[in-house]
């Protein structure tokens, strides 16, 4: 067989998976992508009673991926993205603020209803290292609770911040 003939079964083999139809992700249906629904929502934030921000969770990408849109004081709003990683068997946390700041969660623990997330950065200082861990966890009267807990170069993990998210009651308009 020429260079030419083999060429072109290349060529038409990669075109013919260029035009198949993408097998459908069965995201939806995997109890994996399933764990984060208790967040799907639109939430007010609280801290010490006092509203401080307003969460929105939606679905995209076929129930593949969480968004999450963050509206705070200035400074303070962001965006995320939440999935699942079949190769790693873990929950991937992706945060960025208007700031230019953005973390990435890539470790997680998943309970139902209860997520815990660990990211390891350089410390502020520049010198050594900060553990973090953030949990979103569903309460029994419905609210979520987000906890933030830090570790420096290797301490005893200290509270960083609790807040409280209660869900937003849905409007509906009648005709």
């Amino acid at each position: 067989m020429s260079a030419r003939g083999t060429l072109a079964r290349i060529l038409c083999t990669v075109a013919a998976f260029a035009l198949a139809p993408a097998a459908r992700a069965a995201c939806a249906d995997d109890p994996h992508y399933r764990q984060m629904d208790f967040l799907v929502g639109s939430w007010d934030v609280s801290s010490h009673g006092e509203k401080t921000a307003e969460v929105t969770w939606s679905r995209e990408l076929d129930g593949c991926g969480l968004h999450e849109v963050w509206k705070a004081a200035p400074g303070r709003s962001g965006m995320g993205m939440m999935s699942y990683a079949p190769l790693r068997d873990s929950l991937t946390y992706y945060w960025v603020s208007e700031t230019g700041a953005n973390n990435v969660y890539s470790q997680a623990e998943a309970r139902p209803n209860d997520l815990t997330f660990l990211i390891e950065t350089r410390h502020p200082s520049g010198t050594g290292k900060r553990a973090r861990r953030f949990r979103l966890a569903l309460q029994q009267d419905g609210t979520v609770l987000e906890d933030s807990r830090f570790s420096d170069n290797g301490a005893p993990y200290q509270p960083e911040f609790q807040l409280v998210w209660t869900r937003k009651q849905e409007t509906t308009t009648h005709d």
